[in-house]
């Protein structure tokens, strides 16, 4: 297959699409984030629950695969489950981050008057859009889940609903 074709690198896997990446094929990152951004965004938006947050979060990871697509190693799983660790871990760091800042009391403008930082907070709730999109997203993560073996499943809950490290999962 002629690697040049933008329709031809479409219909590339992820891991041919990564390898493309790394020797900067543009065209191969966009067919990446094509596929994985909404994945990619969702879970970090229901994270953060702050929908800047989440859209500079989502950028940011993409950012990381074009600058370090050596990242990802085939042998060791499939892209989508890499890139979506990548995702959460750089949403709990932002998390993190964000409850170390303490929050400021008080901002002067220009004019000198105090303005109230809590009036430019983004309401955390998503849109019906946004929300009937998670609600379709885990309906189809639930019914892969209820595909697998019980222990299985506990596994993963462990890992990505309750934030467990492998070593902490390995202990329990």
């Amino acid at each position: 297959m002629s690697v040049g074709e933008p329709g031809e690198r479409a219909e590339m896997s992820d891991a041919e699409l990564v390898a493309r990446v790394a020797i900067s094929d543009a065209d191969a990152l966009a067919i990446l984030y094509d596929r994985h951004a909404a994945a990619v965004h969702g879970l970090i938006r229901t994270v953060l629950r702050d929908e800047r947050l989440a859209e500079e979060a989502t950028h940011d990871v993409f950012l990381g695969l074009w600058q370090n697509p050596g990242g990802y190693q085939p042998a060791r799983g499939v892209f989508i489950a890499w890139l979506l660790r990548v995702a959460r871990n750089r949403a709990i760091d932002l998390l993190r981050r964000r409850r170390e800042q303490p929050f400021a009391v008080t901002v002067m403008a220009e004019s000198g008057q105090v303005l109230d930082p809590a009036t430019w907070l983004v309401d955390p709730e998503p849109d019906p859009a946004d929300q009937a999109t998670s609600r379709i997203v885990g309906q189809g993560v639930r019914h892969a889940l209820s595909c697998l073996a019980p222990e299985h499943q506990r596994l993963l809950e462990m890992a990505y609903f309750g934030g467990l490290t492998q070593r902490e999962i390995a202990l329990r």
